[in-house]
């Protein structure tokens, strides 16, 4: 099954979102908005986290800055 994940997320204990890319058939880019800060996770366990309520899928409305 093929999931697509790209766009901007949070982590619960984490105040700063970051976009999520798609970087090979295993592992998702993600960089932290307005940094240059990143890191790579596992497909698998990116959805496990999201299942789980670690990672949440952030708003297009609370992602813009007013």
């Amino acid at each position: 099954m093929i999931q697509f994940a790209e766009g901007t997320y949070r982590l619960t204990r984490e105040t700063n979102s970051f976009r999520v890319e798609d970087a090979d058939r295993l592992f998702f880019a993600c960089r932290y908005e307005g940094s240059n800060e990143g890191f790579v996770i596992e497909k698998d366990v990116f959805f496990r986290q999201i299942q789980r309520g670690h990672i949440v899928k952030e708003d297009v409305i609370s992602s813009l800055a007013i």
